[in-house]
């Protein structure tokens, strides 16, 4: 970054050192999976939530979600719900 001042009083533009701050990028995901129930007695239905949070300092994209317990697969931007 560097940085240019100029007034009508000054001669010319004065120039700033150059300073450099490095970025760091990091892809980062968090999953938690959570069961409405923590026993069962009798046939029943266990209902569970999967969340997914960018924990990271980038976007992403293209990002699909699959269970091993189930056929569906979430693609980015689809809650489930068919539309």
């Amino acid at each position: 970054n560097t940085a240019v001042a100029n007034s009508d009083e000054t001669t010319g533009p004065v120039n700033s050192n150059e300073e450099k701050t490095p970025l760091s990028k990091e892809a980062k995901l968090t999953i938690t999976n959570v069961v409405d129930l923590t026993a069962i007695d009798k046939p029943s239905t266990l209902t569970y939530t999967i969340s997914v949070a960018n924990t990271g300092n980038v976007s992403l994209t293209g990002l699909t979600l699959t269970d091993d317990t189930t056929t569906a697969t979430l693609k980015s931007g689809d809650d489930g719900n068919g539309i």
